[in-house]
This record gives C-alpha cells, sequence and structure tokens, in this order.
C-alpha cells in the first residue's frame, strides 16, 4: 500500500502500512508518537530513544515491545555495546494508514495506466 499525493505537479508517495484494530491502540499516547517521530528519522536503540526524549528508559521499553508486537517497528541490527547487546529498531513501513470504510470506486485518479500500477504492485 502506498500514499500518494501530488503537490508542485509532482507525483510523491510513501510506503505504508495499514493498521486496524488492537493495533490501532499502540499509537494512543504522546509519548507513543515521539518515539515513532525518533524512529522515523533513524534506527535507534531504546536507551538511545530516552535519552533523546528525556523519558525513563523503561517507558521506551514498553512502546517498542507494543510496536514490535504488533508490526509496527522491527530490530534492524544489533550492535555490542558498553558491554551490552543493543537492539536498534526500526520502522517497518514510513508511513501508517487507518481505514475506516471499504475501498470505493473512484474517478479522482485519471487513468489506470502503468504509473498508477507501479503503485498497486510493491
Amino acid at each position: 500500500m502506498y500514499i500518494v499525493d501530488k503537490k508542485s505537479q509532482k507525483l510523491m508517495s510513501l510506503p505504508a502500512k495499514e493498521v486496524t484494530g488492537k493495533s490501532l491502540s499502540v499509537f494512543g499516547s504522546e509519548l507513543a508518537g515521539r518515539i515513532l517521530k525518533v524512529l522515523a528519522e533513524k534506527p535507534s536503540y531504546p536507551k538511545q530513544i530516552a535519552q533523546k526524549l528525556n523519558v525513563h528508559e523503561q517507558k521506551v521499553y514498553y512502546h517498542i515491545k507494543n510496536f514490535e508486537k504488533n508490526g509496527i517497528v522491527r530490530v534492524g541490527r544489533v550492535e555490542n555495546r558498553q558491554g551490552a547487546v543493543a537492539k536498534f529498531y526500526e520502522l517497518t513501513e514510513p508511513a501508517f494508514v487507518v481505514r475506516f470504510k471499504d475501498l470505493q470506486e473512484t474517478s479522482k485518479i485519471g487513468s489506470y495506466d502503468e504509473n498508477i500500477a507501479k503503485f498497486l504492485d510493491p
């Protein structure tokens, strides 16, 4: 799935993952949003995120585990840091979408051509 928008006569897009039901609740706090913004910038490990956001590390771990369980983040790489293993987490997609209705046929997108087909077949 992609988010597509036209800006300044250019077609812009981002790969996206649809979030539904139970997974939606993991986005429910201000801290969750702040953590996801940090991860959107670059992969990070929980201690690093906690320091950047000036919050307790355990709060970050709590959200990271919920994100991981719901397919929002994944371990991107693992490194040894100061004698411990640091898991660097990254977003599974750069954008997430919530859909409340089924898709409907539209005439708002010109014609179905090869350019649109690229977005439908990831």
